[in-house]
């Protein structure tokens, strides 16, 4: 069989068309993933942002005056960023702990570099301590100035946030065994659970308005525990679909409703008064979710290097800002 030079030539010009495809294609995948925001905080007032990426890239913006005011590195997978209550620097959680300065390079501090993976950063009320807890479940205290841990008790997860209760005297942890600590004696106030849980719990939100801390777990419901007593008040719906954890929650305040979703899944808002539930069906977040009360709005990280605020009441997006290019 002989084959024409003109049939050649168009066969070989289709598949180095075909192969340009899948190289634009492939590029464009690539930069999606390394652009996909993992994780998302704001300072007290709002003004301030700062998101970072799964390629491990941060981003601080003055919202204020829509000007990115610094562009940092993560060592290795970014876990948690969160802002000082006085909006002046900013802890990052990675397989270190640091604390960066928000504009301005000066007063970096590593406080930090044992390589102990650190999974969630929250400052008191002070901004002079750091909550923390390692790869191995260890529940830590860090003093900013001093680097000295003040606290020490095991064991969580990882995967399970810590967080203060309001006056920074009590510390709650989720993972498999959710727990009450006292901040000054180091003792276990009370536990959540009779056992160790089989689902982890994942994300920890306090509501002192209704006197509950909630924490989303593994089986894809919200579980709420009365801060008081300590007892189980209320429990969501479950998310529908395999695996859907829940990996984040956010409190909407002055609607009665509490938002949650699994990355890369719907939000969903639930009322633990009502028992009501129901999905807002356009926002797909690949971070954490939170309530900017300055906007009164739900805001979510998204794939595409996007960070999004939405009416959560009415499920309208409101503003979306995109993260310049790497």
């Amino acid at each position: 069989m002989v084959v024409s030079r003109t049939a050649l030539l168009l066969a070989t010009t289709t598949i180095l068309l075909a192969t340009g495809v899948w190289i634009a294609i492939a590029r464009r995948s690539t930069q999606q993933e390394t652009q996909r925001i993992t994780c998302i905080t704001l300072s007290a007032t709002g003004r301030f942002l700062a998101a970072g990426t799964s390629a491990g890239q941060v981003y601080i913006w003055d919202r204020e005056h829509a000007q990115l005011l610094r562009r940092l590195k993560s060592h290795g997978i970014l876990n948690d960023l969160r802002f000082s209550p006085d909006e002046r620097d900013l802890a990052i959680a990675d397989i270190n702990l640091s604390v960066v300065p928000i504009q301005g390079s000066d007063g970096s501090q590593l406080l930090r570099e044992d390589g102990a993976n650190y999974g969630t950063a929250r400052f008191t009320r002070d901004g002079q301590k750091i909550l923390v807890v390692t790869g191995k479940g260890v529940i830590e205290v860090v003093d900013v100035a001093t680097r000295r841990t003040t606290f020490r008790a095991c064991c969580s997860t990882i995967y399970g946030e810590v967080a203060f209760s309001p006056d920074d005297a009590l510390i709650f942890n989720a993972g498999h065994r959710p727990a009450i600590w006292d901040m000054r004696s180091g003792h276990v106030v009370s536990r959540l659970t009779q056992d160790r849980e089989f689902y982890t719990f994942g994300p920890v939100v306090l509501d002192p308005s209704r006197r509950l801390v909630y924490m989303g777990s593994q089986d894809g419901r919200v579980y709420a525990w009365d801060l008081d007593t300590s007892q189980l008040r209320a429990r969501s719906p479950t998310q529908p679909g395999v695996g859907a954890y829940v990996n984040t929650i956010a409190l909407l305040p002055n609607t009665g409703w509490v938002a949650h979703a699994a990355f890369g899944g719907g939000v969903w808002l639930w009322n633990p008064d009502t028992g009501e539930s129901r999905e807002m069906w356009t926002p797909r977040p690949t971070s954490n979710l939170l309530f900017d009360a300055s906007s009164n709005s739900l805001v979510l990280g998204a794939n595409e290097g996007t960070v999004e605020s939405w009416n959560a009441v009415a499920g309208t997006l409101r503003q979306s800002l995109r993260l310049p290019n790497p």
